[in-house]
């Protein structure tokens, strides 16, 4: 179980990490975006099990105002590569909650 728990404070400091990076507030507004802003005659076929939660993105957000926020704008790149990160963090951390089942 210690292994399990290592790895969970591993990716919860790895997303932190990332929410301490240049412009991180934009890539959330994106993310946020992404996540709840949807056309509501689509809101049927959509799969909401690959989108984050409110509760991620307030995760996410306390995670990023424990610091100074760098309000400088990211590189479109740099954006894409924060979204595609916290996406993939937040699978290892999902998975990781039903590995011991």
């Amino acid at each position: 179980m210690e292994v399990v728990d290592a790895d969970r404070k591993s990716i919860v400091q790895q997303l932190e990490d990332i929410t301490k990076e240049r412009g991180f507030v934009y890539t959330l507004a994106i993310i946020s975006l992404q996540n709840f802003f949807h056309d509501p005659e689509d809101a049927a076929d959509i799969d909401w099990r690959s989108k984050l939660s409110f509760q991620e993105i307030s995760f996410l957000a306390g995670l990023m105002v424990k610091d100074n926020i760098l309000l400088e704008l990211p590189t479109e790149e740099a954006c894409r590569k924060q979204v595609e990160s916290v996406t993939q963090l937040f699978q290892s951390l999902h998975d990781s909650y039903s590995k011991p089942f």
